[in-house]
């Protein structure tokens, strides 16, 4: 999905996040691995990942990576990054979740986000 960082300086980019896996642990803490493709110069830039599964009709079980990975990388090139979801409260469980990964970009004249939903059917480890 292209997405769009910014009005101005290096932000005036588009950046593809693309998750290419998410795999459910036993204790209900899911990995997700993500690949930025760069559309500009970043120096400093960070993912972070939210997570939210439906259970049932009214409730579910939301998460985040907590920590932010940061990164760098250059016109053109994929970074490829791996981090571990952990719910608030709960646990995720077998069947469909929206993952969204946001990049932070940090750019001398300003800075700017962006993110996307991906749709996955999580299934656990065996």
């Amino acid at each position: 999905m292209g997405l769009w960082l910014g009005e101005t300086g290096a932000l005036a980019q588009t950046t593809t996040l693309e998750v290419t896996s998410a795999t459910l642990e036993k204790a209900g803490v899911v990995t997700v691995s993500v690949d930025v493709m760069c559309g500009g110069d970043f120096v400093e830039a960070f993912l972070d990942i939210d997570m939210v599964q439906p259970v049932g009709r009214t409730k579910s079980v939301e998460g985040d990576s907590f920590e932010d990975i940061a990164f760098s990388c250059t016109t053109g090139e994929t970074v490829s990054l791996t981090t571990q979801v952990f719910p608030f409260r709960g646990r995720f469980g077998p069947g469909t979740a929206f993952i969204s990964p946001i990049v932070f970009v940090e750019d001398p004249c300003c800075s700017a986000e962006a993110d996307d939903t991906t749709t996955v059917r999580l299934r656990r480890t065996k």
